[in-house]
């Protein structure tokens, strides 16, 4: 292998995307591929070849179009059994929880919840679609609901038992108040059951002059749960 190197990158660029140049030791029986791509690609393996090729769909930026382009039999193998882990790899990089520390378990940890986060999410929208529900949730705001529920949970001394929503499954995107005049709790923590007392407020005039109303708060996490209760007054009772 030291004697055969492969051709370098700047020669397998200027003949184009999709060309190979390979080395096999006989000995070990052991090829080194190098395809390139968009970049030079190299893979080392000791079953799967150059060949048989394939083709696979690039997008050309400058054409504004998809070709085709050659692809070695290892690379068509490679991603058969790692595409799930390359996309995982990729959504994790999308919002990886980066926070430096001296210990170094801590990394390990962090990498785990993004992971866990990410598989989560993943199953979500199967069960999404298994359920015919067009509108899901972003990864970021999935990832959002999750932050604000483990949030609010020190608020709450109680233990909590496991919520309706979740007995009750996936709850779509479309149920979810997107712009409400009070932030509103995630539906786990709205659905508890745990300490959802009302608290009144004061009596305030409406525009009639027969109506008074009393808004109920929610104790928890101070967010209106319920709504406003009106109490009708006829002037029967407003003479007397």
């Amino acid at each position: 292998m030291e004697k055969c190197p492969l051709a370098p990158d700047a020669t397998l660029k200027a003949q184009g995307r999709g060309l190979v140049d390979f080395r096999v030791d006989e000995d070990s029986n052991i090829g080194v591929i190098k395809w390139f791509d968009s970049d030079s690609v190299h893979i080392v393996s000791s079953y799967a070849g150059a060949q048989p090729t394939d083709l696979c769909k690039r997008w050309k930026r400058k054409e504004k179009r998809s070709i085709d382009v050659p692809r070695p039999f290892a690379v068509k193998e490679y991603n058969a059994f790692m595409e799930g882990v390359d996309l995982a790899d990729n959504l994790i990089e999308l919002y990886r929880t980066d926070h430096k520390s001296k210990r170094w378990y801590m990394r390990i940890f962090y990498w785990l919840m993004d992971v866990y986060i990410v598989n989560e999410w993943l199953l979500y929208k199967r069960h999404c679609a298994q359920l015919s529900i067009k509108r899901r949730l972003s990864l970021l705001a999935f990832r959002m609901q999750i932050a604000q529920t483990l949030a609010h949970l020190k608020s709450n001394p109680l233990k909590r038992r496991s919520g309706i929503a979740a007995e009750a499954g996936i709850v779509s995107a479309k149920h979810l108040i997107h712009s409400p005049v009070t932030p509103r709790p995630t539906v786990d923590v709205r659905y508890d059951g745990m300490n959802h007392w009302p608290q009144y407020g004061e009596k305030k005039r409406t525009d009639a002059s027969s109506a008074s109303s009393a808004t109920r708060f929610c104790t928890a996490l101070s967010a209106t749960c319920t709504c406003a209760s009106f109490q009708a007054a006829t002037a029967s009772r407003h003479s007397t």
